[in-house]
């Protein structure tokens, strides 16, 4: 595993921007956006009273370069969705082109 981000350890109130989501294996490593627009947000108790990272429009967060080197990865997430399935493309991540993964 080269990642691992739980919404349950995160500090913030319900409702508010998630800036920085650290990750639970290497200290000094997390998803962030630094931009307060494009902030996914803290939802406390909304999957069966469990907390949850809200990702809606634009809201995105960067990771850390744990892909760099990789040629295949696997992602596993616990969604609900809030309506059906858009018609264009909506990847669970993207790479850019300076190498960033997004999620």
């Amino acid at each position: 595993m080269a990642l691992w981000l739980r919404a349950d350890t995160l500090p913030q109130t319900d409702g508010s921007n998630l800036g920085e989501w650290p990750d639970l294996l290497t200290t000094g490593r997390a998803a962030f956006q630094s931009d307060t627009n494009l902030q996914p947000r803290l939802v406390a108790a909304t999957m069966n009273s469990r907390p949850a990272v809200r990702f809606s429009g634009s809201t995105r967060l960067a990771l850390p370069k744990v892909l760099s080197d990789a040629t295949g990865a696997k992602m596993f997430v616990v969604l609900r969705a809030a309506a059906n399935r858009p018609a264009g493309a909506n990847p669970a991540w993207h790479f850019e082109t300076a190498g960033q993964t997004v999620l």
